[in-house]
């Protein structure tokens, strides 16, 4: 299947359930790090497309959340002497920070939509501090919307790898 037809596939399981359950309201959509590219040309017809068919959604992009975090909290400044000084500590502490502001950016979007798709861009930018596992399982049960989470990495049978590294198991999502 092309991942133009996986992302119709998407479009297709949000109109037909409208109340996701909290098991399945991700959609995990594994691709190769090497597709991402076309995967970034996929998107944009998939987002037509959801306009088109009248689908509620809102893009949430990534692509810029680590310094919005660490800015924030006034350590954008700082973060490289930090990281230098105490790589594990900083590593640790920016993993928790951005976990949190993920799951409350989605709480937060997921609040203001309704009922939908949240699609989340450039979900390598948070990478390799965040585990999306972890930010699909805090997110609080009355979150009623579905989460596009594109995946760039592989799966094989249980183990998902993120960009080439091991990234959970329980994911509470329906691989697309």
């Amino acid at each position: 299947m092309t991942l133009g037809e996986r992302l119709s596939t998407v479009a297709d399981i949000v109109l037909g359930n409208q109340s996701p359950s909290v098991a399945e309201r991700a959609l995990l959509l594994v691709h190769s790090p090497d597709e991402e590219q076309a995967y970034r040309s996929a998107e944009q017809a998939f987002l037509v497309g959801l306009k088109t068919r009248g689908v509620p959604h809102v893009v949430v992009d990534l692509s810029l959340a680590p310094f919005e975090v660490l800015a924030r909290k006034g350590l954008l400044d700082q973060a490289p002497k930090l990281d230098a000084l105490q790589p594990g500590r900083f590593r640790r502490d920016l993993a928790g920070r951005l976990e949190r502001e993920l799951v409350s950016r989605l709480e937060e979007q997921a609040c203001a939509l309704g009922s939908g798709l949240l699609v989340l861009r450039n979900t390598a930018a948070v990478f390799p501090w965040v585990s999306f596992a972890n930010v699909l399982r805090h997110l609080p049960a009355e979150v009623g919307t579905w989460v596009l989470v594109p995946f760039p990495g592989t799966a094989t049978a249980a183990t998902l790898r993120f960009m080439g590294r091991r990234n959970g198991f329980d994911y509470m999502a329906r691989r697309v």
